[in-house]
């Protein structure tokens, strides 16, 4: 909505902040877990996302985009909050179009995870979360871990392929876990729906 996408900058106290790229090395994004949760109207996601810190990073400036899709309602923000000294914090959010910023302070931490919460309404029975935003990163998230769940009634295409990790009587649950991580395409979860003359003609 990586995903989670980070498009980080390092702050500096006297001049303005640089985009961060692969030659920034103070913060790492080791990895990312995310599990999209799917109902007949809206789809909630929630976000983990780890990374490593030098002992001299300054603060993380992050963009977190939404895809660009029509079809999709505004995001709802429920929890953006990062732990890595002794309790968690809030993050202040800072709205735009199509996507929130954050702020994370280091805390004299070596290591951080931020958790991202929000929910998204859907009009034609599409749910998209955007990963192929690592490319912007630069370089690949060391793993990720990517998990749908979707009523157990319906019939849904998934993208990219996951498996079949649980099914039960009102949800089935699918899961990817990957190395290296650097998606060129965003993660897509569509309702397949029945023609109905062509099952009419099959009765």
């Amino acid at each position: 909505m990586t995903s989670l996408w980070l498009i980080a900058m390092i702050m500096m106290a006297d001049r303005p902040a640089p985009r961060l790229s692969h030659s920034a090395p103070s913060w790492c994004f080791v990895a990312e877990e995310v599990r999209v949760d799917v109902s007949e109207s809206a789809f909630t996601v929630r976000g983990v996302y780890r990374f490593r810190m030098a002992p001299d990073a300054g603060a993380l400036v992050f963009r977190y985009p939404f895809p660009a899709d029509t079809t999709l309602g505004v995001p709802e923000l429920i929890e953006a909050s990062i732990t890595g000294g002794p309790v968690p914090k809030a993050l202040r959010v800072v709205e735009d179009r199509d996507c929130w910023r954050w702020v994370a302070e280091p805390d004299g931490a070596d290591s951080c995870a931020i958790r991202i919460v929000y929910v998204q309404r859907m009009s034609q029975g599409r749910a998209r979360y955007v990963l192929a935003s690592t490319q912007e990163w630069g370089r690949p998230i060391g793993r990720a871990r990517i998990e749908v769940c979707v009523p157990a009634s319906g019939s849904y295409h998934i993208e990219p392929t996951l498996r079949l990790e649980a099914s039960g009587p009102t949800q089935r649950t699918y899961r990817g876990d990957f190395t290296a991580f650097f998606p060129s395409e965003d993660l897509l979860i569509e309702v397949e729906r029945v023609d109905e003359n062509a099952r009419r003609g099959g009765e």
